[in-house]
């Protein structure tokens, strides 16, 4: 059993280790993370299949056909990124492609999972009790083969070496007369022919669907921050080991704690030696010398008391307005609730320079332990609102801890690894969590006041809203803000200020986790049931596109990308293909042309009103002089 496990382990870890080169072959190169890697590589196997089934050609030429589609694919999103002002933006740009591919996927080829051909149909064989199937035997070898001509290629040719040099310091390898444009074309291409390669490889051992590749691409991180996201040695050992040391586990412990295992493997490996078995340590994540932030001036007043008036007003009107539409005061609270998180979120990202890929597991934190704390020891929703703000505000004080030894990269992918293993701890510990079946909160209450309807619910989490804002606003014009941002634009000189860095980043981090896990009691209590699936690696990133979509570094912001990442969606939701393209395309344009986001295109329509009515002012004063005259 234990030979049987470890083959199969190997052959599922060479897969991994075969993805993991395509992203580290692009992040060695350019300093960026493509998120969209795994969806340009379920593209080109559909494409392949195409050719295949649809054209009549035979496996060799659709599989060349796949390759050369890959390549080019790869090239198109490397233009397209180009924009980019920072690796933040980089991340939100390839989620709205991870959007549009498979919104495009949905549409050509459908949402239902095919059958995809295999060229193997003979017995397995059998060596030393290992029953060895001609498919996996196959993509052992592919895999093999592909990484002995890498080392060939980057050790003995000229392109390849000249490529090693640009991953090295582009600059330098600019001045040696390395042309970095060619190079930079030519690196993501053969990053997308091994997307492809693992596409093509991957789609008989499951179904050719839309998501095929999504797990696979989470995998393909954890292998390679096992091995070192820096060496390419290091990522074919970290596939190779994840795969095996999966596999003994789904065969000696349980198949169910597979995929949780990975995710906590991730996370310890990260906290005991992020830069893995064969790394280097990483500082940024993509950040360029060019990167901006949006200036905020803790001395500004704000919005003048008049207008705040009026908002106010205008949100308590809002309900009255639509009091006999439950959907849409129901999605009015939904907006709320999200904007509460994408607040906390910015606070970390917008006002300290941290990154959190996770954040939906704390609001899943804060959601649980509501439900839990009503439902089972029958405690009033006030306390269990702050006591889920509590536990999630002490969860966030262990990932601040974590991230204490962790930045960039490294912090970025660990707490992607938490979001991603949330679920799987949920589902796993249903004697708790009640598993699959998920649970029901009370209505929240208040003595004999029970907000049982959606008008009821909205005024609630109003009052969260505009707590949560005179919070966050305080805390920003006071010396703990100055602090933030201080942190934020130069370690350095913050330390040299006197600053204590890892005191205001742990402080960070809790704030933001207290406001998410507040988000996630109301949550809980106004959908009225919860369940792991609610709280995917997906509702993460999600989180963070709210705040760059919005603009980093702004409370109004912050409460615009809330609400356009929630509200657009609903818009095209009569087709799925057609809205994912339509909102993954709204979504890049904003973060590839308007890197202020939504509150920087605001304020510039505003200026522009304004400087028009000043304009129509003087020259109607000029009349008047010269009607006098």
């Amino acid at each position: 059993m234990f030979g049987q496990l470890v083959f199969s382990g190997l052959a599922i870890g060479s897969l991994y280790a075969l993805v993991a080169l395509g992203l580290v072959m692009v992040f060695k190169s350019t300093n960026l993370i493509n998120f969209a890697y795994g969806q340009m590589a379920m593209l080109s196997t559909f494409f392949g299949y195409t050719l295949l089934e649809r054209a009549g050609l035979s496996y060799g030429f659709a599989f060349l056909g796949a390759m050369a589609f890959s390549a080019l694919l790869a090239i198109v999103v490397q233009q397209i990124l180009r924009p980019a002002k920072s690796g933040h933006s980089v991340i939100v740009a390839t989620l709205a492609l991870y959007m549009i591919f498979s919104a495009v996927a949905g549409l050509i080829w459908g949402w239902d999972p095919q059958p995809f051909p295999t060229v193997f149909d003979g017995d397995p064989l059998i060596f030393f009790e290992v029953v060895a199937s001609q498919e996996n035997l196959f993509n052992l070898a592919v895999t093999v083969g592909l990484m002995i001509l890498m080392f060939l290629f980057f050790r003995f040719t000229m392109t390849g070496i000249a490529m090693r040099a640009l991953s090295q310091n582009s600059m330098a390898a600019s001045l040696m007369g390395v042309s970095v444009d060619r190079l930079f074309i030519l690196t993501w291409a053969l990053s997308g022919i091994l997307g492809g390669v693992a596409g093509f490889l991957v789609a008989p051992t499951t179904f050719l669907d839309t998501n095929m590749m999504a797990v696979m691409l989470l995998k393909a991180f954890t292998a390679a921050v096992l091995g070192g996201f820096t060496s390419y040695p290091g990522v074919v050992i970290g596939g190779l080991t994840l795969g095996v040391l999966e596999n003994l586990v789904a065969g000696y412990v349980s198949t169910e704690l597979k995929d949780t295992f990975s995710f906590i493997l991730l996370i310890a490996v990260l906290c005991v030696r992020p830069e893995g078995i064969l790394g280097k340590p990483i500082r940024m994540l993509g950040k360029k010398a060019a990167e901006e932030h949006t200036p905020f001036d803790s001395s500004a007043p704000g919005l003048s008391t008049s207008r705040k008036l009026l908002l106010l007003a205008a949100a308590v009107a809002f309900p009255l307005i639509f009091q006999d539409n439950s959907y849409i005061l129901y999605f009015t609270c939904l907006v709320g609730i999200y904007m509460i998180v994408a607040i906390g979120l910015d606070l970390l990202i917008g006002f300290t320079g941290q990154i959190s890929l996770g954040h939906a597991a704390l609001f899943a934190i804060g959601a649980y332990a509501s439900a839990l704390l009503t439902i089972n020891l029958g405690l009033p929703f006030w306390i269990a609102l702050l006591a889920a703000g509590a536990i999630a505000g002490l969860a966030g004080l262990l990932v601040g801890l974590a991230a204490l030894r962790l930045s960039g990269l490294y912090l970025a992918i660990a707490t992607l690894g938490l979001g991603e293993a949330m679920p799987h701890i949920l589902l796993k510990w249903d004697s708790l969590t009640n598993g699959y079946n998920g649970l029901k909160p009370p209505r929240p209450a208040f003595g004999d006041l029970v907000l049982n309807n959606e008008f009821k619910l909205y005024f609630l989490i109003l009052a969260v809203l505009i707590l949560v804002i005179a919070v966050t606003s305080n805390l920003l014009h006071s010396k703990i803000g100055r602090a933030f941002i201080a942190s934020r634009d130069s370690d350095a000189g913050a330390e040299a200020m006197g600053i204590p860095l890892a005191r205001y980043r742990i402080l960070a981090f809790v704030l933001s986790a207290v406001f998410a896990g507040i988000a996630g009691s109301l949550y809980a209590h106004v959908v009225g049931f919860i369940s792991p699936s609610d709280f995917n690696s997906w509702m993460s990133l999600v989180f963070l596109c709210m705040v760059f979509v919005g603009g980093v570094g702004s409370i109004p912001g912050a409460m615009l990308g809330a609400a356009f990442m929630t509200a657009v969606p609903q818009i095209f939701v009569g087709s799925k293909s057609l809205s994912g393209i339509l909102f993954g395309g709204a979504l890049l344009i904003i973060i590839l042309f308007f890197p202020k986001g939504l509150a920087g295109i605001s304020q510039a329509i505003g200026g522009l009103i304004a400087r028009c009515a000043r304009g129509a002012s003087s020259t109607s004063s000029e009349q008047a002089g010269e009607t006098k005259a």
